[in-house]
């Protein structure tokens, strides 16, 4: 009987040791898929045609030629200046693009980007959930991302949004906003889409 004791209390040691490095386990993993969720959208500059600058405020960080490798900035947080040529920057899945004289700052987080332009020349976001969006001097604009859908919202300005496809334009004066589908296969987007902390 002692023995047949020691068996069972040995057996049910070994599931309660088994339990505990499934749980372990499971939390590291959790873990590990909560950091991924809370990194940052990436900003890359692929393609300079001229001389870009990487700013904070007055201060140039940066300067950036033709044939320069993709380079990514030193925060998510920077003011880019085009002073000649042209660039082009990835960010999220959508590319930035902006000709000479143009200066805006240029932020992203975890899900949303928002790009403020100045007053010299408009910038424009392409390949982002099948829309052109041109962002006009002196606007400012964010766009925000969720599994389902993507958000644009003018905060101040006027922003160009298209639909290359139909050929529909949209005027997005300070204030208004657009959802669209992330894929023509999802759902439609709703309100449950967007919950985040308005900008």
């Amino acid at each position: 009987m002692r023995t047949e004791r020691n068996a069972r209390r040995g057996g049910c040691a070994a599931v309660f040791a088994a339990a505990a490095i499934a749980a372990a386990v499971f939390s590291a993993a959790a873990a590990q898929g909560t950091q991924k969720q809370s990194e940052p959208i990436l900003i890359t500059f692929t393609r300079i045609t001229g001389v870009t600058h990487i700013k904070n405020g007055d201060e140039i960080l940066r300067t950036l030629t033709p044939g320069a490798a993709p380079a990514q900035p030193p925060a998510n947080r920077i003011g880019v200046y085009v002073a000649e040529g042209r660039a082009e920057i990835a960010v999220s899945s959508c590319a930035l693009s902006a000709a000479a004289g143009a200066e805006f700052t240029l932020s992203a987080d975890t899900a949303s980007v928002r790009i403020a332009v100045g007053s010299a020349a408009p910038a424009q976001l392409s390949n982002c959930a099948g829309r052109v969006a041109v962002i006009t001097a002196n606007s400012e604009f964010y766009f925000q991302t969720s599994e389902n859908a993507v958000l644009f919202k003018t905060i101040t300005g006027k922003v160009l949004l298209s639909d290359p496809v139909s050929g529909e334009t949209k005027v997005l004066a300070g204030g208004d906003s657009q959802s669209v589908a992330a894929a023509p296969a999802q759902k439609a987007p709703n309100a449950e889409d967007f919950k985040r902390q308005k900008p």
